[in-house]
């Protein structure tokens, strides 16, 4: 997973092929346009099966999330949980 705006060159250039498959912050070298654009389909279907393995290994897939997306989380407890 690359750190907050640290890719710099499309997918092609290695970094797929090599395990970083996930870039934090806003998306911008892991498009459609620009993953097709020197990276192979198996390359593609590697880093899926990758980051899916471990969602498995986590057990995120155990139990259906719940839908509290719009839940207040700032709440003097978590903060002090936080710091």
């Amino acid at each position: 997973m690359s750190d907050w705006g640290a890719i710099h060159s499309p997918a092609g250039d290695g970094w797929l092929e090599h395990g970083c498959d996930s870039e934090q912050g806003s998306p911008q070298w892991y498009s459609l346009g620009n993953l097709s654009q020197g990276v192979s389909e198996k390359t593609i279907y590697k880093s899926a099966h990758r980051i899916a393995r471990s969602f498995i290994k986590m057990g995120l897939y155990d139990e259906q999330l719940p839908n509290n997306f719009l839940k207040n989380v700032s709440l003097p407890e978590h903060i002090h949980a936080a710091r």
